[in-house]
């Protein structure tokens, strides 16, 4: 499926191609809902941040995955070339918040973690990748529709566009405990990948915690 193209929004996507979305009332949905699974795969857009945003909210309001009489954490799939960059902001933005409400929300990297979703991965309680898992970093991009503006207008955008890249290289840069300007330099004009290991090497946290040959949950 092509990545939808809007007005002035920022992007960070490393390939338009998205990989899954279910349906409420597929059987699958319901039941990996019920151990505390959500799949977060395939590019990050409104869609996928909506339907992210019900099953959070269906697991730490309504339902929370509960074993032994206590309440289990949540655990997210992680598997995206990133994407829209304001719907990713709300889903970091909806897991941290329910981290703050006392909720457990680990989050599984695999296969790929690109673009906003490196950051989207830096809102886990614990962040954890499968061996062969790789990252991408890089500047965010903007889209727009007309190829002729004028300089001022022009401006604006480019400022609005570095602010944006500001927040989300923040956000990756605080949890991997690199300086955002140090960040901001490795991405200028580049893609910079990362195996397992060189993430983990990123700053004094790295892009994530641990690497698992199993599954948790």
């Amino acid at each position: 499926m092509s990545a939808k193209v809007k007005p002035n929004r920022v992007s960070s996507s490393a390939n338009p191609k998205q990989l899954l979305i279910w349906e409420p009332g597929d059987w699958q949905y319901q039941k990996f809902l019920d151990r505390g699974i959500i799949f977060l795969q395939g590019e990050i857009d409104d869609d996928l941040s909506a339907e992210f945003t019900f099953q959070l909210i269906h697991l730490t309001k309504i339902e929370p995955p509960i074993e032994g009489g206590k309440r289990k954490p949540i655990w997210i799939v992680l598997d995206s070339c990133g994407g829209d960059v304001f719907a990713g902001l709300g889903i970091f933005d909806m897991i941290r918040a329910a981290v703050a409400d006392g909720a457990e929300i680990n989050i599984l990297g695999k296969g790929l973690v690109a673009s906003m979703a490196t950051a989207v991965l830096q809102a886990g309680s614990k962040r954890f990748v499968l061996p062969h898992t790789q990252f991408l970093v890089h500047e965010v991009s903007q889209s727009i529709f007309d190829a002729i503006e004028k300089v001022s207008v022009g401006e604006e955008r480019v400022e609005e566009g570095k602010r944006i890249n500001a927040i989300v290289m923040g956000i990756i840069a605080e949890r991997a405990g690199i300086g955002v300007e140090e960040l901001i330099k490795i991405s200028r004009k580049k893609d910079c990948w990362f195996d397992v290991q060189s993430a983990l090497k990123i700053g004094s946290h790295g892009l994530a915690d641990e690497i698992i040959t199993s599954l948790p949950f």
